[in-house]
């Protein structure tokens, strides 16, 4: 069976809506492995999730951490730089896609 955090990267990968797609990609950025890592798969997850999800709530939900969790990791500074620059990412992308849509559907 599997947990609900792979769920969450399940319908990630699926690419069920835009902004999924690029949180998907994202969060294949986000994770980290080694020892000095400072960022772990949940916290990657929670990321992704307050990108995609509607309310803190629901993101610690999906991630299966508890909402007060959730915002104490929002203090730590890795934490809030990694998710500005996810931010940040998923931005410029939606950006672009919607320049390349402009151009394709503008007539000559």
């Amino acid at each position: 069976m599997r947990g609900r955090h792979e769920d969450t990267f399940a319908v990630l990968e699926a690419g069920a809506y835009f902004v999924t797609e690029s949180a998907a990609h994202i969060f294949r950025n986000l994770q980290m492995t080694g020892h000095g890592s400072k960022l772990g798969r949940k916290m990657a997850l929670a990321i992704v999730a307050l990108l995609t999800c509607r309310n803190t709530e629901e993101a610690a939900k999906s991630v299966g951490v508890s909402t007060k969790t959730l915002l104490r990791w929002q203090k730590l500074p890795e934490f809030g730089k990694a998710f500005r620059e996810a931010r940040t990412a998923t931005f410029r992308q939606c950006v672009a896609r919607l320049q390349q849509s402009c151009a394709i559907s503008a007539p000559n």
